[in-house]
């Protein structure tokens, strides 16, 4: 962010895991192989939601923790930009999935 917060991080109270972050580390083709296929495996177990049948762009969502990252934390937690599901989200992780030759 640019007053040098991190986002993606377990340190992090929200927005722990980003999911085109975990996409981008294979698509970029610049993550280190075991790595890559570590982000998937995190991006699957934390951000698809199998029961609602999405895939969340970050989870959690910002609500009430200390990291300001502009427009999207005023967005109900787990709408839109702010956990929801986007259309650029399923695109960037079935290429990475593709990418990596795993099944979708």
């Amino acid at each position: 962010m640019d007053d040098g917060n991190a986002l993606g991080s377990m340190e992090n109270d929200e927005c722990r895991i980003d999911s085109i972050a975990q996409s981008w580390s294979v698509i970029s083709k610049v993550g280190d192989n075991d790595k890559k296929y570590i982000s998937m495996e995190s991006l699957e177990n934390h951000l698809i939601d199998k029961d609602n049948g999405i895939i969340k762009l970050l989870d959690p969502p910002f609500e009430k923790g200390k990291l300001e990252p502009g427009y999207i934390k005023a967005y109900l937690p787990g709408t839109r930009e702010n956990g929801g599901q986007y259309t650029h989200v399923c695109c960037c992780y079935s290429r990475s999935k593709v990418m990596l030759e795993l099944r979708i």
